[in-house]
């Protein structure tokens, strides 16, 4: 769980469908113990030495948040998507599979930093943490929401790739994520870097704009088409380019009235400018 905290990742994968946020913990077992209650260690992990840096403790200051769902069939296949989209080692996920015989879930998680609290228990097994309500107070996003956008792009992407030789009709090309327009795509096209793309695609998702100003000639308006190429691909929306200029007017962007000829009579009517279509 404290992996989630940490960022590492933004799905987990159970054998029953989370429906309200929780609280994160620390356990003392895995999520994948099984029937005999085997607890995790480092190495259960796929980076073993990233884990051991998972410390847990008696405070939470973590929520976790569902905000989608993929319902799996118990095949072999999962341990393999399992051990892509989460930190667990293939081996533990396959051992828990084998010992269950539901559907698999796997939960897309939004998880929110509040400030540490140390609640009151119901009862603490390491397996079954229950506690009494409390309130939380500053609470934050551990990942930005451009980068929270990207993960469920790539999650989906990869759902799909593993199941695509399932679906009747498979060898019809699907869309992945590697197929759209992805920010190594844009880092090509505008030789810009990595992270100062990403920075830039946060402060739309955050402040809705961006001003990019500089001398004429200069690729104002090519960065911006592939910005908004890129964001929108991200965020399942549409980009379009609009030219302002001293006569374009409110009439033209948004709304207004314009002259039409119906069977030779001419006529005023209200018009979606850019805007809205």
């Amino acid at each position: 769980m404290l992996a989630l905290g940490a960022g590492e990742t933004t799905a987990i994968l159970r054998g029953t469908r989370l429906r309200e946020p929780l609280p994160l913990w620390g356990a003392h077992a895995a999520c994948y113990y099984g029937k005999r209650g085997h607890g995790g260690s480092p190495e259960d992990f796929a980076d073993p030495q990233r884990a051991r840096a998972w410390e847990q403790g008696d405070t939470v200051e973590f929520l976790a948040v569902p905000t989608g769902y993929f319902k799996l069939p118990n095949e072999d296949w999962v341990s393999d998507l399992a051990a892509e989209l989460t930190p667990w080692n293939r081996t533990v996920v396959e051992k828990w599979r084998q010992e269950i015989e539901q559907a698999l879930w796997l939960t897309v998680l939004r998880i929110y930093r509040f400030r540490p609290s140390k609640p009151k228990l119901h009862n603490n097994t390491g397996i079954n943490i229950k506690s009494k309500p409390f309130q939380v107070r500053s609470l934050a996003p551990v990942i930005s929401e451009y980068e929270f956008r990207t993960r469920l792009k790539d999650i989906q992407a990869t759902v799909e790739r593993y199941t695509r030789s399932l679906v009747a009709g498979g060898d019809r090309p699907m869309e992945t994520a590697s197929d759209m327009y992805d920010i190594a795509a844009l880092a090509k096209d505008t030789g810009y870097g990595r992270d100062q793309l990403a920075k830039w695609c946060q402060s739309l998702a955050e402040k809705k704009q961006i001003i990019i100003n500089g001398p004429p000639g200069t690729g104002k308006t090519y960065l911006a088409e592939r910005l908004a190429r890129h964001c929108a691909a991200v965020g399942a929306g549409c980009s379009d380019l609009v030219q302002f200029h001293a006569s374009y007017a409110y009439e033209d962007f948004v709304q207004g009235i314009r002259p039409m000829v119906a069977d030779g009579v001419l006529q005023y009517e209200m018009a979606e400018g850019h805007f809205l279509k």
